[in-house]
């Protein structure tokens, strides 16, 4: 037998508030963006943690600060680009 220990996925305004923790510089709507899609992904058990929900707003900041992309095709960009396009199926809009 092996103990197991079983933490479950932050829920939404503790999971806002890692971000805004790590990411102080980002915007509501990028934070709300990345919350709503790692908590739809919550919701079936994806493993999507945190840190994945940080690297894709990151991602997304560096492209709104270099190019005239609009934020929902960054966000979009972001989300493949960091998880693959079988990510797609937690974006919401």
């Amino acid at each position: 037998m092996q103990p197991q220990i079983l933490v479950d996925f932050p829920g939404e305004e503790e999971e806002k508030a890692i971000l805004r923790e790590n990411l102080p510089f980002a915007d509501d709507e990028v934070l709300d963006y990345v919350v709503r899609f790692l908590q739809a992904a919550h919701r079936v058990d994806e493993s999507y943690s945190a840190r994945d929900g940080i690297n894709i707003a990151r991602f997304a900041l560096k492209l709104l600060s270099v190019g005239d992309t609009n934020r929902a095709i960054a966000l979009r960009t972001s989300v493949i680009q960091t998880l693959g396009t079988e990510a797609l199926r937690y974006v919401t809009v």
